[in-house]
C-alpha cells in the first residue's frame, strides 16, 4: 500500500482509514525532522511542545464543555484519553486507561508520535506530552500532577502516563 503497488479497485475502507491515520504521523515526523535540520534540535523539540500544548488545550476544553465542568477528574480524563486516542488513528488506538477516585493511569504500547518513525527521525513524544501536561494543568485547577514514567522512547514496552487530581473533599469551589 505505502509503495502504491495496489490496484485502485482493491483498496478497502480499512486501507483508507489505516493510511490516512499513518499519513498524520508521517507528516509529523517529516516536519520536525526538517525543523531540526533547519533550525536545530531544540527548535524541533519546542515545536513538538507547542503542538502538544495547542492540541491538548483545544481537546481538554472540549471535554470540559461537554461535561459542563472545570475539573474533569480521574474518570472523565480516562474517558477523554480513550476518546482522543481512538480518534487519533491506528497507532494511538493501542491506549488503555484505568482510574481510581483521584488518579488516572494511561498505558500505551504504540504511539503515532513514536511508532513507525522513519530512519533518522527524532522521537518527539516526550516533548508533545510536556505540551499536553502544561495545557491540562493550566485548564484544570484540581489536576495536581501529570507524570510520564516508563516510555517507548527509552525502550520500555509501554508508555505510562499518570494524572492525579485533588481528592473530591480537597477541591475548592
Amino acid at each position: 500500500m505505502r509503495n502504491l503497488e495496489v490496484e485502485v479497485e482493491d483498496i478497502t475502507v480499512d486501507d483508507i482509514v489505516h493510511n490516512v491515520s499513518r499519513n498524520g504521523s508521517s507528516i509529523f515526523f517529516a516536519m520536525l525532522r526538517m525543523a531540526a535540520e533547519t533550525f536545530g534540535e531544540e527548535a524541533a523539540r519546542d515545536l513538538a511542545r507547542r503542538l502538544g500544548y495547542t492540541a491538548g488545550r483545544s481537546n481538554y476544553k472540549k471535554m470540559q464543555r461537554r461535561f459542563g465542568v472545570t475539573t474533569l477528574g480521574a474518570e472523565r480524563v480516562a474517558q477523554y484519553e480513550d476518546t482522543v486516542h481512538l480518534l487519533s488513528g491506528v497507532d494511538m488506538a493501542h491506549c488503555y486507561s484505568e482510574y481510581s477516585q483521584d488518579t488516572c493511569v494511561l498505558r500505551r504500547t504504540r504511539c503515532s508520535f513514536h511508532t513507525g518513525a522513519p530512519p533518522g527521525a527524532g522521537h518527539y513524544c516526550r516533548y508533545v506530552n510536556e505540551g499536553f501536561a502544561k495545557a491540562y494543568q493550566e485548564l484544570d485547577p484540581n489536576l495536581v500532577e501529570v507524570s510520564y514514567g516508563p516510555s517507548l522512547i527509552d525502550g520500555a514496552p509501554e508508555c505510562v502516563h499518570v494524572f492525579r487530581y485533588r481528592k473530591p473533599d480537597e477541591q475548592g469551589g
